[in-house]
């Protein structure tokens, strides 16, 4: 018999290699690793600044403490006690003149007007 032509082959095949399969770690995409290290660095930033907030203002405390205010003792002088006048007194004290001569001068404007 004689020996049969396989057809020639429309694609090439691929070549089988036999070993072990390569295992990728990580399984992520590059795009999610940078928003991963993104988040780390905003939180460590974060962090940072609020502890830097938290020294400052615990050295503004421990720095420069209030001085104790000075005892100030008022000067004591010594009243002489008056007598005060009874109202009947005051009213009696006052000058009172005619009423229509302090308004003369007011009544001379408003005409002017």
């Amino acid at each position: 018999m004689p020996p049969i032509a396989s057809p020639p082959p429309s694609m090439p095949e691929a070549p089988v290699v036999q070993g072990t399969p390569v295992v990728t770690q990580g399984g992520g995409s590059t795009k999610s690793k940078i928003i991963i290290v993104a988040v780390l660095l905003a939180v460590l930033l974060i962090a940072l600044i609020a502890g830097g907030v938290y020294y400052y203002l615990n050295m503004q405390q421990t720095v420069a403490p209030a001085p104790a205010p000075a005892q100030i003792t008022p000067p004591t002088t010594q009243l002489t006690p008056t007598k005060s006048p009874t109202p009947e007194e005051e009213l009696n004290a006052l000058n009172v003149t005619d009423s229509g001569t302090d308004f003369a001068a007011v009544d001379k404007d408003l005409q002017n007007l």
